[in-house]
């Protein structure tokens, strides 16, 4: 059922048009009656003077506030409605606001853009240095802190480049980047030494053998001492090093005129020295000092390897790296070299400390080549002085070294371990020294290995023994013993066969 609708008389609507018009205040006309002037709303308004009244009647309003019903006075309402920050926001404030935003967003873009830069930078420059020598990494122990470390710097300078089964260079680097220090002891390539196999062999047959970890692990068990990085050259990368350079400054006290290096001469005195120049320096031997000479010339090159290297600036060491990453192989993170080079910057060549291991040319290896063998006193005193960071050049003395040739020996079995008297003697003349005789003792009741000598003149040579066989007493036998070499050793129980 439809409800109707209200039917709305003229009365009614008259009524509502006058209502509205009255609740609009200043905005209407006053419309006249018949007989009577048309009455304002304005008149029931009260205002603060006359004069305001009679425009407001007029239909003249000039402005319009609120009545507060608060304590805020008229004098505080209008200051704070009148206020620049009331009910809008100033438009220079909009403005900073959104600058400081965009800037806010640029600065973020830059710094992702930066971050993702760096990334594929030391990504590109890290696998174009990569050893790539997985046996490394079990022998490398990481160095604390802000305290001298040991780096070892392998080069084959062979010209077939064969750099996987032999190596011509080898130099024990101590690290001090604090203080900004070198100290290079160099070991030659065919020094003497016990590999994974156990038996003794040239340096050098310790890549073929067990990789460059091998390498590490040997010349680690030598020096006593943590090695932390690995590098390694190729007679290529020192040329291109070297070219990339300018050139190396050298001043060359003898000429260099060694057929077994090639076919370059070159003169003494100072010279500028190009890539190729530079690696038939390091292979020469003919000087009057000899494989000594060699070994100070290598450590000379990885003192100017290090000072070319060194930079100031986070983008210089990042240019300088870029370069030279063609150039070298390590287990070096580049952000580690990176930090190198900088701690480094300042570094002069000339400031680092240079030896070679002391030691005593010998033929008895083998494989037949000519070898060398430490003299252990020397070297131990030696690394001494490099673990304090002082000058190994003056830090050992080469009074008591004896030539294992210039001596005989006889070996007896006092431990009762079968086969031990043979094992020493060979261990000995792998050495180098001259063994005329073994056998066993009369009795197995030496508790310790003695290594004897009956003529004062032989002391040195019985004391050379025992550092050799890293055991044993030397003693003065005049009276207790009769042999007749110059030394005798005498095994004891303190000796255990390898095996």
């Amino acid at each position: 059922m439809q409800r109707r609708p209200t039917r709305i008389t003229a009365k009614q609507s008259r009524k509502v048009s006058q209502r509205v018009n009255a609740s609009t205040v200043g905005t209407h006309q006053a419309h006249a009656r018949a007989g009577r002037p048309g009455k304002m709303n304005a008149n029931d308004l009260k205002f603060s003077s006359a004069r305001r009244s009679r425009r407001a009647s007029a239909g003249v309003v000039g402005n319009l506030g609120t009545s507060s019903t608060t304590a805020e006075s008229m004098r505080s309402y209008s200051q704070r409605t009148n206020a620049r920050a009331y009910g809008q926001t100033p438009k220079a404030f909009s403005v900073l606001k959104v600058a400081l935003v965009c800037l806010a967003v640029l600065v973020l873009v830059v710094g992702v853009g930066l971050f993702v830069a760096s990334r594929v930078f030391f990504g590109l420059v890290g696998g174009r240095i990569v050893l790539n020598d997985d046996t490394v990494s079990a022998y490398v122990t990481a160095p604390a802190a802000n305290t001298p470390y040991y780096a070892l710097f392998v080069a084959d300078l062979d010209e077939t480049n064969n750099c996987n089964t032999d190596v011509d260079m080898v130099v024990l680097a101590r690290m001090d980047e604090a203080g900004k220090a070198l100290t290079c002891i160099s070991i030659p390539a065919a020094l003497q030494v016990t590999l994974n196999d156990g038996a003794t062999h040239s340096l050098h047959e310790a890549v073929s053998m067990g990789g460059y970890g091998e390498l590490v692990r040997a010349v680690a068990a030598f020096a006593n001492v943590d090695i932390a990085h690995v590098v390694r050259l190729t007679q290529a990368d020192i040329e291109g090093l070297v070219d990339q350079w300018g050139g190396l400054e050298w001043n060359l006290a003898e000429e260099v005129d060694d057929p077994k290096a090639g076919t370059l001469y070159i003169p003494a005195g100072q010279q500028q020295l190009n890539g190729v120049q530079t690696t038939t320096l390091l292979r020469a031997t003919n000087f009057s000092l000899g494989t000594q000479q060699q070994g100070l010339n290598q450590c000379a090159f990885v003192a100017q390897f290090l000072q070319h290297s060194a930079s100031g600036g986070f983008l210089d060491a990042c240019t300088r790296l870029d370069k030279q990453s063609k150039y070298m192989h390590t287990d070096w993170p580049a952000e580690a070299l990176i930090s190198l080079f900088r701690a480094y910057n300042g570094f002069q060549a000339s400031s680092a400390f240079a030896e070679q291991v002391p030691c005593y040319e010998t033929s008895a290896t083998a494989t037949g080549d000519v070898g060398y063998v430490a003299y252990s006193s020397s070297w131990s005193i030696m690394m001494d002085t490099v673990e304090a960071g002082g000058n190994p050049a003056v830090g050992h003395s080469t009074a008591a070294e004896v030539d294992p040739q210039s001596f005989t020996i006889t070996v007896r079995n006092g431990s009762g371990i079968t086969g031990g008297a043979a094992t020493i003697a060979q261990q000995l003349v792998n050495l180098g020294y001259k063994v005329e005789e073994t056998g066993n003792t009369d009795s197995y009741v030496y508790t310790e290995t003695l290594v004897i000598y009956l003529d004062d003149a032989f002391e040195p040579a019985a004391n050379a023994v025992c550092q050799a066989l890293n055991m044993g007493r030397v003693i003065d036998g005049t009276n207790h013993y009769l042999f007749d070499t110059d030394v005798l050793v005498v095994l004891g129980t303190d000796w255990m066969p390898q095996n």
